[in-house]
């Protein structure tokens, strides 16, 4: 699910949505984004998958039976530019979260679990990349890893 939101902000669902009205079929979606139509069923996989976990909302419309994808409060904060209820965009954080150094980090949990190293190291991620979290020398490679 992490890596469907990942790829959902980087593609720029949540603030197509928002541009197209709030609402937006899958096709509507294609077009708004420049997708490939071969992908348009992978799209729509996507957003099911995103839909049960209520990252987004789904509705069928009137005209044809259409399935739209509506924002909803988690979805909301994934807009770009737009303050909601006084709120700015999350995308950041959530594409920090998914960046290669924190799933780095995730993956090798349970090797740094087994290491008996004194004295022990306060975190995975400082075992992994040598720095703590919130180390100066760390921030780097977040702004450019979140966009790649």
């Amino acid at each position: 699910m992490s890596m469907g939101l990942c790829c959902t902000i980087k593609l720029g669902i949540p603030t197509a949505i928002h541009r197209l009205g709030g609402a937006a079929s899958v096709p509507s979606l294609m077009t708004k984004l420049s997708l490939p139509v071969c992908k348009q069923l992978f799209l729509r996989r996507l957003m099911r998958v995103l839909v049960t976990n209520g990252v987004f909302a789904a509705d069928v419309h009137n005209d044809g039976g259409v399935e739209r994808y509506c924002l909803t409060p988690l979805s909301c904060i994934l807009v770009d530019g737009v303050i909601t209820d006084e709120l700015h965009s999350q995308t950041s954080f959530v594409l920090a979260a998914t960046s290669w150094h924190y799933l780095e980090e995730a993956l090798g949990l349970d090797e740094w679990f087994r290491k008996d190293v004194a004295p022990a190291l306060p975190s995975p991620f400082e075992d992994v990349h040598g720095a703590s979290l919130f180390d100066e020398s760390t921030h780097c490679w977040t702004q450019s890893s979140m966009l790649s």
